[in-house]
């Protein structure tokens, strides 16, 4: 293996803006009500923790209250805390047909069965969702509305019309992970009515922290319907006791500071703005509808491994995914995914260029 490996396969955001965050570090360490976060009271979170987060989500199109509202440890926590409150094994729930590949993981962990549904640019299509339900039930639907983790399209607002009428039709939980919606509402201006605006009883609502303010202060938000309350606070419960209240602190101050807010936002869609240029610049291939997403995707050939296209290149001192980590089945258009927002754009640029030598011997 390469004596320095350039790592495109775990998705970061953007490090370099985390030295933001250090000030209000420094502001609650500093507080002399910090010893109050240091304990197992208010598991949920406290009341002030709890209103900075549904102002939060309300400019993200979410419509809570802090009773329907828990601070978790990240996004994957609150998937395997939803999981473990609202499904059982043998329940089979629908997902792209490409996905996040630690949900797939979850779901095998739980004895759940994936059901892959295809999609076209504007996201999941709706009459193959609905073959599925008809040939056998389907409990749950698991969905990254704002950004598709690994193929970065957007659910347009006609698609989420479309699967909301089958949604109800067939009565399924809608497990709604918008972990890039702060970015996507940002350099669109405007807001797609999430599936918890539009389902607000079928829809578990996700919205971590780690992308968008520092990924090693694991905090994200999870918004339930009233009916579900009990079980969601149980697997909380028996899975985490109580997120840090230490972290979930810092968060809290730093979405109070509108102006740490706005940089952060600025700063992080710039970035992600110049990685996407500089991957066109090495590769001819349409963006997709999500015109700025944390990752980008090269088609390779179908004949050749997964493990040896990922061994292969990181013996080159690159890291990648191959797309068979985001699929529950082998697929016919099969891709190497590349994180764009884990390295310094430097860096970005020298993976880039080794990955442009080497990809012919791939297609």
């Amino acid at each position: 293996m390469a004596d320095h490996v350039i790592d495109f396969g775990l998705v970061s955001s953007f490090e370099e803006c985390n030295h933001l965050i250090v000030p209000f570090i420094h502001s609650v360490s500093n507080n002399p009500n910090v010893v109050g976060l240091l304990n197992y009271r208010e598991p949920m979170g406290t009341n002030f923790q709890l209103k900075t987060a549904v102002e939060w989500l309300q400019t993200q199109g979410i419509r809570t209250t802090i009773q329907q509202t828990a601070i978790i440890s990240g996004v994957q926590n609150g998937l395997a805390i939803t999981l473990t409150a609202l499904f059982t094994p043998r329940d089979r729930i629908a997902v792209d047909r490409y996905t996040y590949s630690n949900f797939i993981e979850l779901a095998h962990l739980y004895h759940l069965e994936i059901v892959p549904i295809d999609f076209d640019e504007e996201g999941m299509i709706p009459e193959l969702l609905l073959q599925e339900c008809r040939k056998k039930k389907i409990k749950g639907l698991y969905l990254m509305p704002s950004c598709n983790n690994p193929v970065g399209f957007q659910l347009s607002f006609n698609r989420r019309e479309e699967l909301k009428k089958i949604i109800l039709k067939e009565q399924l939980l809608v497990i709604e992970d918008d972990i890039h919606s702060f970015l996507t509402t940002y350099f669109q201006k405007k807001v797609l009515p999430p599936f918890q605006q539009l389902l607000p009883n079928q829809t578990v609502y996700l919205s971590g922290m780690t992308k968008f303010i520092c990924s090693g202060l694991r905090v994200a938000y999870l918004v339930f319907p009233e009916h579900l309350r009990k079980k969601i606070e149980q697997a909380i419960f028996n899975i985490n006791v109580k997120t840090s209240g230490l972290d979930a602190e810092i968060i809290t101050q730093v979405l109070r500071s509108s102006e740490t807010v706005q940089k952060i936002r600025m700063t992080k869609f710039a970035r992600t703005k110049e990685a996407n240029k500089r991957f066109d610049a090495y590769f001819d291939l349409p963006r997709p509808s999500n015109p700025y997403p944390f990752y980008r995707n090269i088609p390779i050939s179908p004949e050749i491994s997964p493990s040896v296209v990922e061994k292969n290149f990181l013996e080159k001192g690159i890291r990648l995914y191959h797309s068979n980590r985001f699929t529950s089945q082998q697929q016919p258009d099969p891709f190497i995914r590349i994180a764009l927002s884990s390295n310094h754009l430097e860096i970005l640029e020298k993976g880039l260029r080794i990955i442009k030598e080497e990809i012919k011997n791939y297609q």
